[in-house]
């Protein structure tokens, strides 16, 4: 009872670190993986496991529990469930083919930089859930260092940056990067 306590107490209190760490673009341009020691990272895994706004099925429960997942996803995921409920949540590694699909490249989901959201708000992502689209054009807002190389959903939006992509991906909204 007391470890589900603490690790509640250590999301809330990570929170807001993350959210004026967003908006105040603190977290730079160097590489996320390198910035964190192994007890931030273990603190981010806590507050997403944490977190009541979000719904991992039980395969990504299960990747972020082994630690197998990029501190970007984690922390995207945090900032989207300030503000919307995500759910499901997954495959983050566990589920999702070794290869984007129709092609020979390995996808980010396997090395743990990528996460598809399959709802919003409680309902699932489609062209007709705004709440949706709201999470990709928040994510689109955020400053460059923190926006993910790939951004696919059941829109074609810009930030004059980056384009997202539709192509297989109108029932879900995928965030991952390539390094």
């Amino acid at each position: 009872m007391f470890k589900a306590l603490a690790i509640g107490l250590a999301g809330l209190l990570l929170i807001p670190v993350l959210v004026i760490g967003a908006v105040a673009g603190g977290f730079g341009d160097a590489d996320p993986d390198l910035e964190l020691p192994a007890e931030d990272l273990s603190e981010l895994e806590a507050a997403v496991l944490a977190q009541p706004a979000i719904h991992l099925t039980a395969s990504a429960r299960g990747d972020v529990e082994n630690g197998a997942i990029n501190p970007r996803v984690l922390r995207i995921m945090l900032l989207v469930a300030q503000t919307h409920e995500l759910g499901p949540v997954g495959p983050l590694i566990t589920g999702h083919s070794y290869y984007v699909k129709g092609t020979t490249v390995v996808s980010n989901h396997i090395l743990g930089r990528a996460v598809d959201i399959l709802g919003v708000n409680g309902a699932p992502v489609s062209p007709t859930n705004l709440a949706a689209r709201e999470v990709m054009e928040a994510i689109l807002a955020l400053p460059e260092s923190m926006q993910p190389h790939e951004l696919g959903g059941p829109w074609v939006l810009t930030n004059g940056r980056m384009w997202t992509f539709t192509k297989d991906h109108l029932d879900h909204i995928h965030v991952g990067w390539r390094w």
